[in-house]
């Protein structure tokens, strides 16, 4: 788990793995991450190309 990390930190994805491996997230942190995208895209046309 600990190298995980430390690998995840190292690569520039590690932001879209992280939120891509639902398993090393809580509940929590996925209802957080869903609910700022959907404000962000509901509120912020220039999202949409």
């Amino acid at each position: 788990m600990t190298s995980r990390l430390v690998l995840n930190k190292m690569r520039p994805s590690s932001v879209i793995g992280s939120i891509g491996d639902t398993r090393s997230l809580s509940i929590t942190e996925i209802l957080r991450i869903y609910v700022v995208d959907t404000i962000q895209r509901g509120y912020s046309p220039s999202f949409h190309s």
